[in-house]
């Protein structure tokens, strides 16, 4: 339980320097430059298919190189 809740707290951690330095990076340069972590995943979600379309791609391509070597 311990081990789990350190992964937790940390994942949160990472999120949350994201977050801030999203907001600090906009901040200075007035314009949306750096994405925070959650329009990040909302287009990770929105982009769904393409993505796993070339992540499909992708995967073949390295199994052929694989079995070509």
């Amino acid at each position: 339980m311990k081990r789990v809740l350190t992964y937790i707290i940390s994942v949160a951690a990472i999120l949350f320097v994201w977050e801030m330095a999203s907001i600090a990076v906009n901040l200075i340069n007035h314009a949306a430059i750096l994405p925070g972590p959650f329009d990040a995943l909302s287009q990770v979600v929105k982009n769904a298919a393409e993505l796993q379309r070339n992540f499909a791609a992708s995967a073949w391509r390295l199994i052929l190189a694989i079995l070509i070597s």
